[in-house]
């Protein structure tokens, strides 16, 4: 039986039934995407962070990245976890532990405290993530449970149980993952490689392979091709993703958004969205979305948005809070 991503979101709407995207301050191991500007619903951080020099702190930290707001979508009124485009929540909110226990391991696990991961009719398990990194210069290996890389993480957007090894010079990056599907009882591989041509232009090539390698679907195969472009305050986030299922039916997924990072505290954006799918499982939908965001203090970011869809018009506010404490 396959869980396609949009029925992920139907049917945490229909669980939550009518009384019903920030750089978190966390390493996270996915995709070693360009970052988003501060407070955008952002792809994970790179996962070999800069071998600079920083004061020491506790090797225990304990943190938040959650979000809480309002929006006039039906059946999804009050926000527990991060809006998407018009379409629904997306990103989890959670709280999280974090163990340093040497410059060059990290371990991590992370619960969700919104509705993603608690709707009665749920498939997908706590926790959202669990997993062990060893850095080694350059490189690192992560093993556990952790965000599969793939494009900028803006449609595949999940975590998977396995084992991923990334490379990133500064210039060049590296994601390869083995991952079990535990709706297939199957194995998924994820590859990205990145390119950074210069401080305003950022490409990165994706593959996956395997029954269900994107929110267990029939589509066995896929690339991706990634690009972030910026132009004094201008950036350009894009994607373009184009999955396949044996019988060579394709899933299309595309999108563009547009941030201007010049007027002072306030980030304004534009982003135009598109899929569609021949196999019938994703469905088809578009989306222009435009919004504007601001870091009201360290740890809170409060975003607004509305959304003109091929289906409803969505409007949303959210604050997405992040926040990290060691324990001595």
């Amino acid at each position: 039986m396959s869980y396609t991503r949009s029925a992920i979101l139907a049917g945490l709407l229909a669980a939550i039934g009518p009384c019903v995207h920030a750089q978190t301050s966390s390493t996270t191991p996915g995709a070693t995407a360009p970052e988003a500007p501060a407070g955008a619903a952002a792809p994970a951080a790179p996962a070999v962070p800069p071998q600079a020099d920083a004061p020491k702190s506790p090797p225990l930290k304990i943190g938040i990245d959650a979000y809480l707001g309002l929006s006039d979508q039906q059946g999804n009124r009050t926000l527990y976890d991060g809006a998407w485009i018009g379409f629904g929540s997306a990103y989890p909110s959670v709280v999280y532990g974090r163990w340093d226990p040497s410059d060059s391991e990290t371990v991590k696990a992370s619960i969700s405290i919104g509705k993603l991961y608690r709707a009665q009719n749920r498939i997908i398990d706590q926790p959202v993530e669990a997993y062990y990194q060893k850095r080694l210069g350059r490189s690192s290996i992560t093993v556990g449970k952790y965000y599969v890389p793939f494009g900028v993480q803006e449609w595949e957007y999940e975590t998977r149980p396995g084992v991923m090894y990334q490379y990133d010079d500064g210039a060049n990056t590296v994601a390869a993952s083995v991952n079990y599907n535990d709706n297939r009882r199957t194995t998924n591989g994820y590859l990205r490689v990145g390119r950074k041509f210069s401080e305003r232009l950022t490409f990165g090539l994706s593959a996956g392979t395997g029954a269900g390698f994107s929110f267990g679907t029939d589509h066995n195969s896929g690339f991706g091709a990634d690009a972030t472009v910026t132009f004094n305050a201008w950036q350009l986030v894009s994607e373009y993703n184009d999955y396949r299922t044996p019988d060579n039916l394709h899933f299309r997924f595309a999108h563009g958004k547009l941030f201007y990072n010049a007027w002072g505290p306030w980030k304004p954006y534009i982003g135009v969205y598109s899929w569609s799918d021949e196999a019938k499982e994703e469905g088809d939908f578009r989306s222009t979305v435009v919004g504007v965001g601001r870091q009201v203090t360290p740890w809170a970011y409060l975003d607004g948005g509305y959304s003109s869809t091929s289906v409803a018009h969505v409007a949303w506010v959210e604050a997405h809070i992040t926040w990290e404490a060691g324990v001595k």
